[in-house]
Protein backbone atom coordinates (compact mmCIF):
# COMPACT_ATOMS: atom_id res chain seq x y z
CA UNK A 1 0.00 0.00 0.00
CA UNK A 2 2.83 2.22 0.65
CA UNK A 3 4.64 1.17 -2.79
CA UNK A 4 1.57 2.26 -4.54
CA UNK A 5 0.53 5.22 -2.69
CA UNK A 6 -2.29 7.58 -3.48
CA UNK A 7 -2.68 6.12 -7.00
CA UNK A 8 -4.44 3.11 -5.84
CA UNK A 9 -8.37 2.37 -5.04
CA UNK A 10 -6.70 1.35 -1.28
CA UNK A 11 -4.64 4.65 -1.35
CA UNK A 12 -7.25 6.79 -2.28
CA UNK A 13 -9.67 5.68 0.43
CA UNK A 14 -6.90 6.15 2.88
CA UNK A 15 -6.35 9.81 2.23
CA UNK A 16 -10.09 10.48 2.92
CA UNK A 17 -10.41 12.31 6.16
CA UNK A 18 -11.71 9.55 8.33
CA UNK A 19 -8.88 7.07 7.74
CA UNK A 20 -5.92 10.25 7.95
CA UNK A 21 -7.78 10.92 11.07
CA UNK A 22 -7.72 7.63 12.48
CA UNK A 23 -4.20 7.37 11.46
CA UNK A 24 -3.13 10.96 13.47
CA UNK A 25 -4.39 9.21 16.32
CA UNK A 26 -3.78 5.50 16.01
CA UNK A 27 -1.09 6.27 18.62
CA UNK A 28 -3.68 7.59 21.55
CA UNK A 29 -6.07 5.27 20.56
CA UNK A 30 -3.03 2.04 21.10
CA UNK A 31 -2.56 3.76 24.83
CA UNK A 32 -5.87 4.83 25.64
CA UNK A 33 -8.10 1.46 24.56
CA UNK A 34 -6.75 -1.31 27.50
CA UNK A 35 -7.37 0.93 30.21
CA UNK A 36 -10.65 2.22 29.06
CA UNK A 37 -12.16 -1.81 29.46
CA UNK A 38 -10.02 -2.52 31.99
CA UNK A 39 -11.44 -0.01 34.28
CA UNK A 40 -14.82 -0.05 32.48
CA UNK A 41 -14.78 -4.02 33.84
CA UNK A 42 -13.63 -3.00 37.01
CA UNK A 43 -16.39 -0.39 37.74
CA UNK A 44 -18.94 -2.42 36.37
CA UNK A 45 -18.00 -5.41 38.35
CA UNK A 46 -18.21 -7.23 35.46
CA UNK A 47 -15.91 -9.81 33.55
CA UNK A 48 -17.28 -9.60 29.95
CA UNK A 49 -19.32 -5.90 28.72
CA UNK A 50 -22.37 -6.15 27.19
CA UNK A 51 -22.02 -4.79 23.25
CA UNK A 52 -23.77 -1.56 24.57
CA UNK A 53 -20.80 -0.97 27.02
CA UNK A 54 -18.36 -2.37 24.65
CA UNK A 55 -19.40 -0.19 22.16
CA UNK A 56 -19.55 3.03 24.73
CA UNK A 57 -15.77 2.25 25.61
CA UNK A 58 -15.19 2.37 22.15
CA UNK A 59 -16.43 5.75 21.69
CA UNK A 60 -14.84 7.01 24.98
CA UNK A 61 -11.76 5.38 23.47
CA UNK A 62 -11.83 7.93 19.98
CA UNK A 63 -12.62 11.00 22.33
CA UNK A 64 -9.69 10.44 24.62
CA UNK A 65 -7.52 9.61 22.16
CA UNK A 66 -8.40 12.76 20.14
CA UNK A 67 -8.16 14.89 23.25
CA UNK A 68 -4.68 13.84 23.83
CA UNK A 69 -3.56 13.96 20.61
CA UNK A 70 -4.72 17.48 20.44
CA UNK A 71 -4.06 18.98 23.83
CA UNK A 72 -0.76 16.11 24.85
CA UNK A 73 0.61 14.60 22.23
CA UNK A 74 1.08 17.66 19.85
CA UNK A 75 1.94 20.04 21.66
CA UNK A 76 4.59 18.02 23.18
CA UNK A 77 6.36 17.33 20.05
CA UNK A 78 6.90 21.09 20.14
CA UNK A 79 8.64 21.30 23.57
CA UNK A 80 12.07 23.05 23.05
CA UNK A 81 13.32 20.81 25.86
CA UNK A 82 16.83 19.44 25.42
CA UNK A 83 17.14 15.37 24.81
CA UNK A 84 18.80 14.59 28.11
CA UNK A 85 16.13 16.81 30.17
CA UNK A 86 13.71 14.84 28.28
CA UNK A 87 15.05 11.37 28.50
CA UNK A 88 15.94 11.94 32.81
CA UNK A 89 12.38 13.50 33.13
CA UNK A 90 10.83 10.51 31.55
CA UNK A 91 13.00 8.27 33.69
CA UNK A 92 11.96 10.03 37.18
CA UNK A 93 8.22 10.21 36.28
CA UNK A 94 8.60 6.39 35.29
CA UNK A 95 10.56 5.26 37.99
CA UNK A 96 7.94 7.22 40.18
CA UNK A 97 5.28 4.91 38.85
CA UNK A 98 7.21 1.57 39.27
CA UNK A 99 7.54 3.06 42.96
CA UNK A 100 3.85 3.55 43.99
CA UNK A 101 3.05 0.48 42.21
CA UNK A 102 5.43 -1.85 44.30
CA UNK A 103 4.41 -0.05 47.33
CA UNK A 104 0.60 -0.64 46.57
CA UNK A 105 1.69 -4.64 45.60
CA UNK A 106 3.91 -4.71 49.19
CA UNK A 107 0.90 -3.07 51.07
CA UNK A 108 -1.40 -6.05 49.63
CA UNK A 109 -3.64 -3.36 48.02
CA UNK A 110 -4.47 -1.54 50.97
CA UNK A 111 -7.50 -3.60 52.36
CA UNK A 112 -8.23 -1.69 55.39
CA UNK A 113 -10.08 0.87 52.21
CA UNK A 114 -12.48 -2.10 52.43
CA UNK A 115 -15.15 -2.81 55.29
CA UNK A 116 -15.21 -5.98 57.24
CA UNK A 117 -17.97 -7.24 55.65
CA UNK A 118 -16.25 -6.75 52.20
CA UNK A 119 -13.31 -8.17 52.95
CA UNK A 120 -14.97 -11.01 54.59
CA UNK A 121 -16.99 -11.89 51.51
CA UNK A 122 -13.80 -11.58 49.02
CA UNK A 123 -11.56 -14.31 50.92
CA UNK A 124 -13.90 -17.19 50.23
CA UNK A 125 -11.81 -20.13 49.01
CA UNK A 126 -12.19 -23.50 47.40
CA UNK A 127 -11.26 -26.49 49.18
CA UNK A 128 -9.08 -29.05 47.21
CA UNK A 129 -8.92 -31.81 49.63
CA UNK A 130 -10.14 -31.99 52.96
CA UNK A 131 -8.23 -31.58 56.94
CA UNK A 132 -5.79 -34.06 57.21
CA UNK A 133 -5.51 -36.21 53.90
CA UNK A 134 -2.24 -37.76 54.04
CA UNK A 135 -1.26 -38.03 50.18
CA UNK A 136 -1.31 -41.72 48.60
CA UNK A 137 0.28 -40.20 45.25
CA UNK A 138 -0.07 -36.56 43.49
CA UNK A 139 -3.88 -37.36 42.72
CA UNK A 140 -4.85 -39.45 45.48
CA UNK A 141 -4.87 -38.97 49.56
CA UNK A 142 -6.79 -40.81 52.28
CA UNK A 143 -8.11 -39.46 54.95
CA UNK A 144 -8.05 -41.92 58.54
CA UNK A 145 -6.00 -45.36 59.04
CA UNK A 146 -6.44 -48.50 57.71
CA UNK A 147 -8.10 -50.14 54.97
CA UNK A 148 -10.45 -47.07 53.00
CA UNK A 149 -14.47 -48.01 53.36
CA UNK A 150 -15.18 -45.04 50.79
CA UNK A 151 -14.01 -43.46 47.85
CA UNK A 152 -15.14 -39.51 46.93
CA UNK A 153 -14.25 -39.65 42.81
CA UNK A 154 -14.20 -36.97 40.72
CA UNK A 155 -12.68 -33.43 39.67
CA UNK A 156 -12.18 -30.33 41.61
CA UNK A 157 -15.91 -30.18 42.52
CA UNK A 158 -15.47 -33.33 44.37
CA UNK A 159 -12.44 -31.60 45.93
CA UNK A 160 -14.40 -28.40 46.63
CA UNK A 161 -16.95 -31.03 48.59
CA UNK A 162 -14.42 -33.03 50.05
CA UNK A 163 -14.66 -31.50 53.50
CA UNK A 164 -18.19 -32.08 53.61
CA UNK A 165 -17.99 -35.96 52.71
CA UNK A 166 -15.07 -36.08 55.58
CA UNK A 167 -17.08 -34.12 58.45
CA UNK A 168 -20.00 -36.41 57.50
CA UNK A 169 -18.31 -40.25 56.71
CA UNK A 170 -17.00 -41.88 59.47
CA UNK A 171 -13.67 -44.38 59.16
CA UNK A 172 -10.84 -44.19 56.30
CA UNK A 173 -11.41 -43.05 52.71
CA UNK A 174 -9.67 -42.37 49.83
CA UNK A 175 -10.07 -39.22 47.86
CA UNK A 176 -9.50 -39.08 44.26
CA UNK A 177 -9.53 -35.48 42.99
CA UNK A 178 -8.41 -35.41 39.21
CA UNK A 179 -8.53 -32.04 38.02
CA UNK A 180 -10.81 -31.29 34.58
CA UNK A 181 -11.27 -34.99 34.76
CA UNK A 182 -14.75 -36.75 34.74
CA UNK A 183 -15.22 -40.04 37.02
CA UNK A 184 -16.40 -41.37 33.43
CA UNK A 185 -13.35 -43.89 32.78
CA UNK A 186 -14.92 -44.37 28.74
CA UNK A 187 -14.86 -40.50 28.37
CA UNK A 188 -12.46 -38.17 27.20
CA UNK A 189 -12.97 -35.07 28.07
CA UNK A 190 -12.74 -31.37 26.28
CA UNK A 191 -10.14 -28.91 27.13
CA UNK A 192 -7.14 -30.90 28.58
CA UNK A 193 -3.34 -30.76 27.10
CA UNK A 194 -0.51 -32.40 27.13
CA UNK A 195 0.01 -35.19 29.39
CA UNK A 196 -3.23 -34.15 31.05
CA UNK A 197 -5.54 -35.85 28.34
CA UNK A 198 -4.03 -39.49 28.29
CA UNK A 199 -3.17 -39.65 32.04
CA UNK A 200 -7.25 -38.56 32.73
CA UNK A 201 -8.55 -41.66 31.19
CA UNK A 202 -5.55 -44.02 33.04
CA UNK A 203 -6.13 -42.74 36.07
CA UNK A 204 -9.61 -43.05 35.89
CA UNK A 205 -9.04 -46.61 34.82
CA UNK A 206 -6.59 -47.36 37.49
CA UNK A 207 -8.66 -46.28 40.25
CA UNK A 208 -11.56 -48.00 38.75
CA UNK A 209 -9.81 -51.51 39.13
CA UNK A 210 -8.85 -50.34 42.39
CA UNK A 211 -11.91 -50.67 43.81
CA UNK A 212 -13.58 -53.01 41.96
CA UNK A 213 -10.74 -55.24 43.68
CA UNK A 214 -10.96 -53.94 47.06
CA UNK A 215 -13.79 -55.74 49.41
CA UNK A 216 -13.02 -53.28 52.00
CA UNK A 217 -14.65 -50.23 49.77
CA UNK A 218 -18.65 -50.54 49.83
CA UNK A 219 -19.33 -46.91 49.10
CA UNK A 220 -18.08 -44.81 45.96
CA UNK A 221 -19.15 -41.14 46.03
CA UNK A 222 -18.88 -39.45 42.17
CA UNK A 223 -18.96 -35.63 41.99
CA UNK A 224 -18.13 -33.20 39.25
CA UNK A 225 -18.85 -30.17 37.17
CA UNK A 226 -21.39 -32.34 34.92
CA UNK A 227 -22.21 -29.40 32.35
CA UNK A 228 -18.55 -29.44 32.09
CA UNK A 229 -19.06 -32.30 30.17
CA UNK A 230 -20.52 -34.38 27.19
CA UNK A 231 -20.77 -37.74 27.56
CA UNK A 232 -23.77 -40.38 27.08
CA UNK A 233 -26.13 -42.62 28.71
CA UNK A 234 -23.84 -45.22 27.27
CA UNK A 235 -21.20 -43.99 29.32
CA UNK A 236 -22.87 -43.91 32.86
CA UNK A 237 -24.35 -47.55 32.26
CA UNK A 238 -20.75 -48.27 31.74
CA UNK A 239 -19.71 -47.03 34.75
CA UNK A 240 -22.64 -48.58 37.24
CA UNK A 241 -22.12 -52.11 35.50
CA UNK A 242 -18.35 -51.86 36.68
CA UNK A 243 -19.66 -50.97 40.03
CA UNK A 244 -22.41 -52.93 40.43
CA UNK A 245 -21.19 -54.52 43.70
CA UNK A 246 -20.92 -51.52 45.36
CA UNK A 247 -22.68 -48.82 46.67
CA UNK A 248 -22.84 -45.43 44.39
CA UNK A 249 -24.22 -42.00 45.28
CA UNK A 250 -23.51 -39.74 42.20
CA UNK A 251 -23.76 -35.70 43.44
CA UNK A 252 -25.19 -33.58 41.44
CA UNK A 253 -23.49 -30.19 40.70
CA UNK A 254 -24.13 -27.12 42.83
CA UNK A 255 -25.49 -23.92 40.96
CA UNK A 256 -23.44 -22.03 38.48
CA UNK A 257 -23.18 -18.73 38.89
CA UNK A 258 -20.51 -17.87 35.73
CA UNK A 259 -19.43 -14.49 37.27
CA UNK A 260 -16.76 -14.15 40.21
CA UNK A 261 -18.92 -14.59 43.20
CA UNK A 262 -16.45 -13.17 45.89
CA UNK A 263 -15.67 -10.19 43.97
CA UNK A 264 -19.12 -9.27 43.33
CA UNK A 265 -20.38 -9.07 46.40
CA UNK A 266 -17.30 -7.79 48.13
CA UNK A 267 -17.57 -4.33 45.75
CA UNK A 268 -21.51 -4.66 46.48
CA UNK A 269 -22.17 -4.97 42.57
CA UNK A 270 -25.19 -6.38 40.65
CA UNK A 271 -25.93 -9.90 39.23
CA UNK A 272 -28.55 -11.96 37.99
CA UNK A 273 -29.76 -14.15 40.40
CA UNK A 274 -28.82 -18.08 39.85
CA UNK A 275 -31.05 -20.82 39.34
CA UNK A 276 -30.66 -24.61 40.37
CA UNK A 277 -28.84 -26.80 38.91
CA UNK A 278 -30.25 -30.47 37.77
CA UNK A 279 -28.14 -33.81 37.47
CA UNK A 280 -28.19 -34.71 33.24
CA UNK A 281 -30.20 -37.17 31.68
CA UNK A 282 -27.53 -39.80 31.04
CA UNK A 283 -27.50 -39.98 34.96
CA UNK A 284 -31.53 -40.81 35.36
CA UNK A 285 -31.12 -44.67 34.45
CA UNK A 286 -29.55 -44.58 38.06
CA UNK A 287 -32.88 -44.21 39.35
CA UNK A 288 -33.48 -48.15 38.02
CA UNK A 289 -30.53 -49.78 40.52
CA UNK A 290 -31.08 -50.23 44.00
CA UNK A 291 -27.28 -49.75 44.83
CA UNK A 292 -27.90 -46.11 42.73
CA UNK A 293 -28.32 -42.80 45.38
CA UNK A 294 -28.78 -39.52 43.77
CA UNK A 295 -28.58 -36.28 45.44
CA UNK A 296 -28.52 -33.13 43.87
CA UNK A 297 -26.93 -30.31 45.54
CA UNK A 298 -28.98 -27.24 44.44
CA UNK A 299 -31.20 -29.13 46.92
CA UNK A 300 -29.03 -27.90 49.60
CA UNK A 301 -28.11 -24.45 48.15
CA UNK A 302 -31.69 -23.59 46.90
CA UNK A 303 -35.28 -22.70 48.47
CA UNK A 304 -38.29 -22.59 45.82
CA UNK A 305 -35.96 -22.32 42.68
CA UNK A 306 -33.88 -19.40 44.21
CA UNK A 307 -30.34 -19.97 44.89
CA UNK A 308 -28.35 -17.22 47.85
CA UNK A 309 -24.98 -16.33 47.11
CA UNK A 310 -23.96 -16.00 50.76
CA UNK A 311 -24.80 -16.95 54.17
CA UNK A 312 -24.28 -13.42 56.22
CA UNK A 313 -20.95 -11.92 55.40
CA UNK A 314 -19.87 -15.30 54.10
CA UNK A 315 -19.67 -15.92 50.24
CA UNK A 316 -20.98 -19.71 49.66
CA UNK A 317 -18.98 -19.79 46.23
CA UNK A 318 -15.43 -19.32 45.62
CA UNK A 319 -15.39 -18.20 42.35
CA UNK A 320 -17.59 -18.72 39.11
CA UNK A 321 -18.51 -22.51 39.78
CA UNK A 322 -17.37 -23.56 42.87
CA UNK A 323 -18.65 -24.02 46.33
CA UNK A 324 -16.14 -22.21 49.47
CA UNK A 325 -14.83 -24.04 51.69
CA UNK A 326 -17.21 -22.47 53.77
CA UNK A 327 -20.38 -23.87 51.79
CA UNK A 328 -18.92 -27.38 52.26
CA UNK A 329 -18.40 -27.02 55.99
CA UNK A 330 -21.85 -26.12 57.08
CA UNK A 331 -24.58 -26.14 54.71
CA UNK A 332 -23.46 -28.99 52.25
CA UNK A 333 -22.52 -30.80 55.38
CA UNK A 334 -25.73 -30.20 57.14
CA UNK A 335 -27.27 -31.81 54.14
CA UNK A 336 -25.26 -34.83 53.52
CA UNK A 337 -25.93 -35.65 57.56
CA UNK A 338 -29.13 -35.91 56.36
CA UNK A 339 -29.37 -37.38 53.37
CA UNK A 340 -26.37 -40.18 54.66
CA UNK A 341 -28.69 -40.95 57.57
CA UNK A 342 -31.35 -42.49 55.86
CA UNK A 343 -29.02 -44.31 53.45
CA UNK A 344 -28.29 -47.92 55.23
CA UNK A 345 -24.97 -48.72 53.66
CA UNK A 346 -23.58 -44.64 54.69
CA UNK A 347 -25.54 -44.68 57.98
CA UNK A 348 -23.23 -47.46 59.12
CA UNK A 349 -20.26 -45.13 58.71
CA UNK A 350 -22.33 -41.84 59.29
CA UNK A 351 -20.65 -39.54 61.86
CA UNK A 352 -23.43 -39.04 65.16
Amino acid sequence: MIYGGGETFVGKALSLRPFVWIGLISYSLYLWHWPILVYAKQALISEKLSLAQTVGCILATFLLATLSWRFVETPFRKLPLPRVRLFFGAGAFVGSVVAVGVGIFALNGFPNRFSPESLSLAQANVAARPDGCAPVDRFLCQVGSGQAKYVLWGDSHAGALSPAISNVVNGPGLYAIFNSCPPLPSVTPQGLRGDDLPNCKARNRALLERIRSDQNIDIVIIAAFWSNYKFSEDDVRSLLTELKDKYVIIVGDNPTPEFNVPKVLALNGSFNLIKPNELPNPFKIGRDSSNVKLLELSDALCSRGKCPLRDGQRALYADGNQISAYAANTVITAFMKEQFSRLAPVAILAKH
